[in-house]
């Protein structure tokens, strides 16, 4: 059995390298990066590539662990994000992965689509109908705090209207778009049913 966590490991390795190189040969060759020296280390924010799926699917889940704990018991089930998700998010360009000194600490998606869910909005509104780009899946895995603020200010810098929704039992989250600047505008409901507090800035 260890040698076979290990082998999975080595391979989870190999592909992440295999297809990081492929990806930066092709279409990832305009991908950029961002950097900045941030609690003493070299953070690095850059577009995620195929092989960063592993990667993420991990934060994605250290992130719904500690939703747990903090209360939040109905936030992504299990399978969800769903890996599908992530990998269209890579595809489009819009997938992004935080490394501290080279670990990987953060994701997120920044969608410059029109969010779907988005058309219908309950108890309140959105403030206007300008063009904007919406910060889906942030997770962390929890090392680091204030990274989060981090990757919303990055969004913050490159978009003037951004918009961002949450489970009403993540508060921190909520707490954390409310401090960047983000404003309550209203109750928008997922495909299956499930309400997420909205908000919106600029």
């Amino acid at each position: 059995a260890a040698f076979g966590e290990r082998d999975a490991v080595f391979n989870r390795d190999a592909a992440r390298h295999v297809a990081a190189r492929e990806w930066r040969n092709g279409m990832g060759m305009e991908m950029g990066t961002f950097a900045e020296v941030w609690g003493g280390k070299v953070v690095v924010i850059r577009r995620s590539c195929p092989g960063d799926i592993f990667t993420i699917l991990d934060l994605l889940a250290l992130a719904r662990a500690t939703m747990r704990r903090r209360g939040n018991d109905v936030q992504w089930p299990v399978g969800t994000p769903r890996p599908v998700d992530v990998e269209r998010d890579i595809v489009l360009g819009q997938s992004y992965l935080v490394e501290a000194e080279g670990i990987p600490v953060a994701t997120f998606c920044l969608q410059t689509q029109v969010e779907p869910t988005y058309a219908s909005i309950q108890m309140g509104g959105w403030p206007h109908a300008h063009p904007y780009a919406t910060i889906h899946r942030l997770a962390s895995d929890g090392r680091y705090p204030g990274i989060g603020r981090m990757c919303v200010d990055f969004c913050v810098a490159r978009h003037q209207t951004l918009r961002a929704d949450t489970h009403p039992l993540n508060y921190h989250t909520i707490r954390l778009l409310l401090e960047s600047g983000f404003g309550y505008c209203g109750i928008i409901y997922l495909p299956d049913g499930t309400p997420r507090a909205a908000y919106q800035r600029g």
